[in-house]
């Protein structure tokens, strides 16, 4: 069932804003992650430790996006692999940045889970105690990928959040009938994010694109830009529904630009 959901724009609600970014945002030129790019051999190679079922073979291979090695992960039918990195510091309430270069060969033909192959890329948070604080999770494609290809996310860190290990996941089921199935990664980075700088005195493009289609509801808001916001109420809104789309717009030159907006929900202690 859908939540109610408040569509807020730019930091207030309602209100899309667009600045050209003089400072771009800052990424830190040293990768958290020991051994990121593989180039330290070895079965597993270092910096990396092997975790849950046994099944699948983790080692370097001579097939990388860049540099010497990659890492290769096989998985027989059925099996699982998880290869974990080792801790890394960080500082909680901060933005990091993950990215890596991937390829799949095998994986489900279909392009779903229940073809009975995926792979996931886990970040695992933890306190100075070693407290679990939860997990950040991206899962890849389920189809092959036959060329190296990047992924990118940004996180934050949970406040209290003193260390990180990076989890490169995988599984295949008892009844997946495609072919073999192995994983190449390389380059797999963690950085400090800094945020993007806004100039003093920034152009700004400001469009008003409230929406009260598909039984959307417009409603005063005391913390919305001009007191109002998008609502959506659970039961009576359409399933996927968009709250905002648009807007369609050429006028801005070729450049960085920083846009925010805000998702308020009233309740998210529910199954979506």
């Amino acid at each position: 069932m859908m939540r109610t959901l408040i569509l807020t724009l730019a930091a207030l609600l309602g209100l899309l804003s667009l600045f050209p970014a003089t400072a771009a945002t800052t990424v830190d030129p040293d990768n958290l992650l020991r051994n990121g790019d593989f180039e330290e051999g070895g079965a597993p190679p270092p910096g990396w430790t092997p975790e849950g079922p046994p099944g699948a073979t983790c080692q370097t291979t001579p097939q990388p996006f860049t540099g010497l090695r990659a890492l290769r992960v096989s998985l027989p039918t059925p099996s699982s692999s998880s290869l974990a990195s080792d801790p890394c510091p960080v500082t909680g309430g901060e933005n990091y940045l993950l990215t890596f270069w991937y390829r799949a060969e095998g994986m489900s033909t279909k392009g779903h889970l229940s073809d009975g192959c995926a792979s996931t890329v886990v970040l695992v948070w933890s306190d100075a105690e070693g407290k679990g604080l939860g997990r950040s999770l991206y899962s890849l494609p389920y189809g092959p990928v036959p060329d190296y290809d990047m992924a990118t996310f940004t996180v934050a860190a949970p406040a209290s959040a003193t260390q990180v290990r990076c989890l490169l996941n995988a599984f295949v089921l008892q009844d997946y009938p495609g072919p073999p199935t192995t994983l190449y990664y390389d380059q797999v980075r963690l950085a400090r994010l800094a945020p993007a700088l806004v100039p003093p005195q920034p152009r700004q493009w400001t469009y008003l694109n409230r929406q009260a289609g598909s039984n959307l509801q417009i409603v005063d808001d005391p913390e919305a830009a001009e007191g109002q916001a998008t609502l959506a109420v659970a039961g009576k809104v359409a399933n996927y529904i968009g709250l905002t789309w648009g807007q369609y717009t050429a006028e801005q030159p070729v450049g960085d630009y920083l846009v925010t907006f805000r998702l308020k929900v009233k309740d998210n202690t529910k199954a979506a």
